[in-house]
């Protein structure tokens, strides 16, 4: 019985020195080895995850890629081949993987040259 009641009185009154004492332990980014050179305190800890350029995070545009949150801008403007993407010839919009990839193969306004042998002339398909 007198067990059940320390239990129950640790349960409502904390030791708040140890508590302290644990929460002010210098500790290293969950991302380090991903480069993040942050170490505090264990207490700022969440709050920096939240917000550390070094976690991985998924691709908003569902690429199914995971990339550092520092490189995320990069990615999705300039790397995600699901990002929107324009034809450079018609001006066709997409993704990016779709008009690279099978427009270029079909648009009206992407020069080819002439299959005949010898001939090299270049025209719109």
């Amino acid at each position: 019985n007198s067990l059940t009641e320390r239990n129950r009185i640790k349960k409502y009154f904390p030791d708040k020195a140890s508590d302290r004492r644990i929460k002010e332990l210098k500790v290293k980014c969950d991302n380090h080895k991903n480069g993040c050179k942050w170490e505090q305190e264990l207490a700022q800890l969440k709050q920096h995850l939240s917000k550390c350029g070094y976690a991985k995070v998924k691709c908003k545009n569902n690429c199914k890629q995971s990339v550092l949150r520092h490189n995320l801008i990069n990615h999705l403007q300039n790397q995600c081949p699901m990002r929107e993407y324009q034809c450079p010839k018609c001006k066709e919009e997409g993704k990016y993987q779709t008009i690279t990839i099978d427009h270029l193969e079909v648009c009206l306004e992407q020069d080819i040259t002439c299959p005949n042998p010898g001939c090299g002339v270049r025209y719109k398909r």
